[in-house]
């Protein structure tokens, strides 16, 4: 059975984008990325909703292997490349990518069948109302957060749409050069 991952990076007050949804203030030093290419290295594919998967789409573009572009984020494309995503969305009606799989409907179900096979672990990439309706669900596994040591003071909450609390069982930490940390916590 494999296990479902959320990962995010997020401000120390918890924000994981501006109010616009702009991520001004969260570039990743090599450190930071090189994390986040270990993850992705180590996921059979991923599962995002349909703002994160339009983000992602940089990551096949020409520029995220260019010449402006950093080894560590070169390696990072690379990676990402080659894994399959599942799409979930009410809102789009095809996705062109190839690896890509759209799913409109029983988001819960197909999420917990990909879940049942065997394999490595899932990536997952959302916004706060998938992550707190995955909570609700029982179907995250794990949840890694990179703190980074910068306060927004407003932004979009990473658990903002929770609609009510959860507990969480811290499983590891690990500072980061900079001052942040890495954080991995299960659903308790």
């Amino acid at each position: 059975m494999r296990r479902l991952i959320y990962y995010s990076t997020v401000s120390l007050d918890g924000y994981f984008s501006g109010e616009d949804g702009s991520l001004d203030g969260f570039v990743p030093t090599d450190e930071e990325h090189r994390y986040a290419n270990d993850l992705v290295a180590g996921a059979d594919a991923f599962i995002f909703g349909r703002v994160m998967y339009e983000l992602m789409a940089y990551w096949d573009s020409e520029e995220a292997t260019g010449p402006e572009a950093s080894a560590v984020e070169r390696e990072f494309a690379t990676i990402y490349r080659s894994k399959p995503r599942h799409v979930l969305s009410h809102t789009l009606t095809s996705v062109a990518d190839e690896r890509a799989t759209l799913v409109r409907d029983d988001i819960a179900g197909h999420v917990a069948r990909l879940k049942a096979e065997d394999g490595g672990y899932l990536g997952l990439g959302c916004g706060s109302e998938l992550l707190a309706f995955f909570l609700e669900q029982h179907l995250i596994d794990e949840v890694r957060l990179l703190v980074l040591p910068i306060a927004l003071g407003r932004g979009v909450s990473l658990f903002g749409a929770l609609a009510e609390p959860r507990s969480f069982r811290l499983t590891s930490s690990v500072p980061t050069a900079r001052g942040g940390l890495l954080l991995t916590y299960e659903p308790a």
